[in-house]
Parts: C-alpha cells; structure tokens; sequence
C-alpha cells in the first residue's frame, strides 16, 4: 500500500483557485484503479494551507493517477498559483489496521 500526505502552503490569495480546482479532481480520482482514499482539506488553524491524503493499492496505481487528464490539469493550474511551500510525502506500508484507544 502507498501513502501520500502532503501539506501545501498557498499565498491566501490562491486559496479559491486552488479549491476550485481541487473539486475537479477528488470525484474522479476515487473511481481510478486502487485508488483506496482520497481526500483535500484545509487546515482548520491556517486557512491557506492545504493538506492532502491519499491511499492507493501499489505504485502502478498512483503512478497511472498522476497521468491522468484530470490530475494533468489540475497540476497545470496549481503551477499558477504561489504556492509558498509544498511538503510531499510518500509511505510504502505493508500492513494497517484499526488504532483502538482505551480509555
């Protein structure tokens, strides 16, 4: 299983554009081939940064998702924007389950 997180930290001007966007792309990303979770959200403490998380079966998967039409426009649009900084992990996981907290 792969694992992407990322944190982008947009000028706040961008911010809209950028969300804009970003709605173009989560629906059809879920429908992709091991496409497992996808999901964009901004940080609820600093509005202009935007965190993302994704889960795909193997890397063929994300790397035919980063290919796609949508995902190719999407980039072309998010290379106009001022993206102040982009922290971009990946995680190559061979196992997960639940976390169980006892209280």
């Amino acid at each position: 299983m792969i694992i992407i997180s990322a944190r982008i930290t947009l000028d706040p001007k961008d911010v809209d554009r950028y969300i804009t966007g970003a709605r173009q792309v989560v629906v059809p990303t879920l429908a992709e081939k091991g496409c497992i979770r996808y999901s964009i959200a901004l940080d609820i403490t600093a509005p202009n940064i935007v965190c993302i998380f994704e889960e795909w079966e193997a890397e063929e998967d994300l790397m035919a998702h980063l290919s796609t039409p949508h995902i190719q426009t999407f980039l072309a649009l998010s290379a106009d924007l001022s993206i102040t900084n982009m922290e971009l992990m990946k995680y190559e996981i061979s196992a997960s389950g639940p976390l169980v907290l006892d209280a």
